[in-house]
């Protein structure tokens, strides 16, 4: 194995160990938004009067709030916005409490999203580096901004790598949709 090689492989190493650090850090952002959640849940008196829409609508995310304390996962955290976003929809006096709850939670899931995509593209940054060397060719280019492309989810990223990749087409529009 090349010098080389092993520098690449050691600042894999050091990046997705600190990216891993971040998404921990994230997780634990998200605990403590579940925490104020639950603090929420747990006031009988304003529950009380709620109706039975909203009281389904606590109880399942009381479901989701405890797959989210079992592991906080990119998908255990979408259905906690989503739950909570429901309860918005069913008891309007808590829009004030709740939204910047599923703000921060957004928030987290976009910086968790990131960070694993970020390590995605340092392994094909790599393997690319490895296997072609520093001179591409610009069809090597596209093909390479292409793969980086596929690794992300935020049309952000996607941007970022267009800036600096010519030649990636451009980001479709999404078709609308509508619901009859």
């Amino acid at each position: 194995m090349s010098a080389q090689t092993v520098f690449y492989e050691s600042m894999i190493e050091y990046s997705n160990t600190i990216m891993l650090n971040c998404i921990n850090d994230s997780d634990e952002a998200v605990r403590s938004i579940s925490k104020v959640i639950d603090f929420l849940l747990k006031d009988s008196s304003r529950i009380s009067k709620m109706s039975s829409d909203t009281l389904n609508a606590v109880k399942n995310l009381e479901s989701v709030m405890s797959e989210v304390e079992q592991k906080t996962t990119a998908a255990t955290l979408r259905k906690l916005i989503s739950a909570l976003s429901v309860l918005v929809i069913e008891h309007r006096s808590v829009n004030d409490v709740v939204m910047p709850i599923v703000e921060a939670l957004q928030f987290q899931d976009s910086i968790r999203q990131q960070m694993e995509n970020l390590g995605k593209v340092m392994k094909i940054w790599i393997a690319t580096r490895i296997e072609i060397g520093v001179n591409l060719t610009p069809d090597q280019t596209r093909d390479f901004g292409e793969k980086l492309l596929n690794v992300t989810t935020m049309f952000g990223e996607r941007e970022i790598i267009r800036r600096y990749i010519p030649g990636l087409p451009e980001e479709q529009e999404a078709a609308e949709v509508t619901f009859f």
